[in-house]
């Protein structure tokens, strides 16, 4: 394989690459065949870099093709470090790769004797080996040497170099005086601080009239509070009344306490105050049912919604008791009822609603059941939470010689907002 560069002048941005194809048989390849010619960044695998592909006749195996005439070769292609060319014949792979070798008019590209016009980007710009401009675009060479003869446009004042004679150079002054501008020229003179302690009132310019002779004029501007002095008692005030400044006691006359003379008012006198955390408090409750009217009973109320602390079983209501002449025998019957209580507590304040059911039984010894309505929307369902025996009943059956009896309660879920 041959590579041929393009004139000296220029880096072309394509190049010729010539080549001939052989079969297994050591036969060269005749006809027409597709070349497709990549750039690898290693000499197996890797990452292509560029490709293109070629139709072209082969004629005693020997081929030429102009790289680049399809998919530009880039400059940045060839910074990135060497590179592997991959020649695939009729879309078979051949191998091995070849390195990529400049040419020697290339390789002297690489070094400019001479830039002409146009933009240079480097990192750094060095004279004779020695570093001139740095990364940031920095001067860091030797310092210039710059005669004054050959600046231009110097101001006059300036032309010689501005030696003209120097004031305060010139003054001869003892120790601790100052320069001191006296008419047209600084002399030396005493640092005297001219701040004076008292002036005279005949000096001050622009006096109002009303005061140019010192406010004692006692005709038009009289001192009230002076007057009012010589009539006040001890402790009094200068208030204003009915369009003048009168002496009246220091009396408060507001007689709305403030929120702190509450509070100290309230713990002088050992009033008992409320404390504790902010929360909300709920009850979940269970019915039930005793064997006679002296009876009283107990259950297991529901436990308390997740996220809620059990205050534990906290109460047990007795709520309805019943009695009926039993015809079966000389004994009469009697039943009792109630529920129940577990407290429930939440730490975060919340708006509880209870929504109820009722429910019947068909004997006083029934506890009954009954599905309560649901939470209003957006509200949250805490479930079903209750159940209370609220009634039970009997009465005699004139129709048989059995009693007849009855029950009542309800069923209640909770719901938080």
């Amino acid at each position: 394989m041959v590579v041929l560069a393009s004139p000296a002048w220029a880096v072309p941005a394509k190049f010729t690459q010539q080549g001939r194809l052989l079969d297994l048989s050591d036969q060269p390849l005749t006809g027409a065949h597709t070349l497709s010619f990549s750039l690898y960044d290693a000499e197996t695998a890797g990452v292509a870099q560029w490709s293109e592909s070629h139709s072209t006749d082969l004629e005693s195996g020997y081929y030429t093709v102009t790289l680049g005439e399809q998919t530009p070769l880039e400059d940045a292609l060839f910074s990135g470090g060497p590179l592997w060319i991959e020649i695939s014949v009729d879309g078979t792979e051949l191998s091995p790769r070849q390195e990529l070798a400049a040419v020697p008019w290339a390789l002297r590209a690489t070094s400019a004797e001479s830039v002409s016009g146009g933009a240079v980007d480097a990192s750094s710009i060095s004279v004779a080996g020695t570093e001139v401009i740095n990364s940031s675009g920095t001067w860091v060479g030797p310092a210039p040497t710059v005669d004054w003869s050959n600046i231009a446009n110097i101001p006059t004042d300036i032309a010689d170099g501005d030696e003209n004679s120097d004031s305060l150079g010139s003054l001869l002054c003892t120790e601790g005086q100052v320069a001191k501008w006296t008419s047209d020229a600084w002399t030396c003179a005493d640092d005297v601080d001219t701040v004076v302690s008292s002036l005279s009132w005949s000096s001050i310019t622009d006096i109002p009239t009303d005061i140019a002779d010192g406010d004692q004029d006692t005709d038009t501007d009289t001192d009230t509070l002076g007057d009012l002095g010589t009539l006040c008692a001890d402790g009094d005030v200068a208030k204003w009344s009915g369009g003048t400044w009168a002496c009246a006691p220091d009396t408060d006359t507001n007689t709305q306490l403030t929120e702190a003379a509450v509070d100290a008012f309230v713990a002088n006198n050992g009033y008992l105050t409320a404390g504790g955390s902010p929360g909300t408090v709920m009850y979940t409750r269970c019915a039930w049912t005793g064997i006679n009217s002296q009876s009283v009973g107990a259950c297991v109320p529901p436990p308390c919604p997740s996220d809620w602390s059990d205050l534990g079983v906290t109460g047990n209501v007795k709520a309805v008791v019943a009695g009926w002449e039993n015809h079966s025998s000389t004994n009469h019957s009697t039943e009792a009822g109630g529920y129940q209580e577990r407290g429930c507590y939440s730490t975060t304040p919340m708006t509880v609603l209870v929504t109820r059911c009722a429910w019947t039984g068909n004997n006083a010894e029934v506890i009954g059941a009954c599905v309560p309505p649901p939470c209003p929307s957006d509200w949250s369902d805490l479930g079903v939470t209750g159940n209370v025996k609220a009634a039970a009943v009997g009465w005699e059956n004139h129709s048989s010689t059995n009693h007849s009896t009855e029950a009542g309660g309800y069923q209640e879920r909770t719901c938080a907002l």
